[in-house]
């Protein structure tokens, strides 16, 4: 698990993980406040983001692999 130890690595490692200027200002303002409750949902917000975007890869890659079937199975 990573340790925070200032504000700066927090801030790093959000954007890292594809936050917005938005949410990570938002975040700030709350961890200002010491809103947990509001921090977490911040984080968990994006992360259903990027749960979606991993299913909508996925979803596309099983497309591909259809058509790729299809295609050798013409050609055999």
């Amino acid at each position: 698990m990573v340790q925070y130890n200032n504000l700066d690595a927090m801030v790093q490692n959000m954007f890292d993980a594809g936050c917005s200027e938005n949410e990570v200002s938002c975040f700030c303002k709350c961890l200002e406040c010491n809103n947990k409750k509001e921090e977490l949902a911040i984080l968990g917000m994006r992360r259903v983001e990027l749960l979606n975007d991993i299913h909508k890869i996925q979803y596309n890659i099983k497309l591909l692999d259809e058509i790729a079937v299809i295609v050798k199975g013409d050609s055999t």
